[in-house]
């Protein structure tokens, strides 16, 4: 498999992609940004399919933003609490490199994990370690949180990741350098 990985001006990446086209290398996954534009113009002037794929930076960045777009309807979302989340979330892109269950599933226990559920969690988890003395990092005052109009906002969002980062496939490649992390989408 041949990936192209991409950042900076939306010319720079069809530029490379058309120099490898000429040595009759194929790629067949683009990886960069959460630019629909680039991958667009890309497959239009290709004859086989392309996936585009988002990098971990990218991926939390978009998550965050996603946090951050809620915020004014819930006071408890503040920004640590935000940071917090998205430190969980790229801990669960991490720690699961070419295992799109181990992704699902830790994706899925941040938000039980945050409001003191820990039966979904795994050896990550500091509570399962220690009840009696755990607090979390990142949570104010180190307590769980309350706010259950939150929490199914939260839910809701992580739904919708876990879907968006585990379509179609594994959601990190084992043929993509070690020093790199990748959530996978099929179609912008």
């Amino acid at each position: 498999m041949n990936v192209l990985t991409f950042y900076g001006p939306k010319y720079y990446g069809f530029i490379l992609f058309n120099s490898w086209g000429e040595k009759n290398a194929v790629v067949s996954v683009l990886v960069g940004d959460d630019d629909s534009s680039t991958i667009s113009k890309v497959r239009q002037n290709v004859q086989h399919e392309v996936e585009k794929w988002s990098d971990v930076v990218h991926a939390k960045r978009s998550f965050g933003s996603s946090l951050y777009s809620i915020k004014t309807q819930h006071k408890s979302l503040t920004d640590s609490v935000i940071q917090y989340f998205q430190r969980c979330f790229g801990y669960a892109l991490k720690q699961n490199k070419d295992d799109e269950k181990g992704v699902r599933n830790s994706l899925k226990s941040i938000v039980p994990h945050a409001y003191g559920d820990h039966s979904f969690c795994g050896n990550w988890c500091g509570y399962l370690k220690n009840p009696a003395s755990y607090k979390h990092g990142g949570l104010p005052h180190g307590k769980d949180l309350t706010d259950m109009s939150l929490r199914q906002s939260l839910e809701k969002i992580i739904e919708v990741r876990t879907v968006y980062m585990t379509y179609g496939g594994t959601a990190c490649s084992s043929q993509i350098p070690n020093s790199h992390h990748f959530s996978r989408r099929k179609h912008i």
